[in-house]
């Protein structure tokens, strides 16, 4: 069993995973290039994720956590029916393969 697929740690991530500045960067990167669809590997509780798809972008979020990708999930129920639209998220393993 992966450790966050423990409820409570993808609650405590979320509680010390709290930095903005990287999001900020990345939403004026996206807008000043006019990109319409992203994919973030290892989205996790969506700290990065939510913002985008508020922006106006599609996402794809993927994971390898079902719970983490079950908390995002349950923090995008409190965003705009638009925005929770255009989320896809997948539970899938993101490494390197030889």
């Amino acid at each position: 069993m992966n450790g966050y697929e423990i409820k409570h740690l993808a609650e405590i991530y979320d509680q010390y995973e709290t930095e903005t500045h990287d999001v900020e960067y990345l939403l004026a990167k996206i807008k000043e290039s006019g990109i319409q669809n992203v994919l973030e590997p290892f989205c996790g509780t969506g700290r990065i994720l939510l913002p985008i798809a508020e922006a106006g972008c599609r996402i794809t979020g993927l994971d390898g956590s079902d719970g983490m990708l079950n908390f995002l999930k349950e923090k995008a129920k409190l965003l705009s029916e638009q925005a929770r639209n255009r989320i896809a998220l997948k539970l899938a393993e993101c490494h390197r393969c030889d």
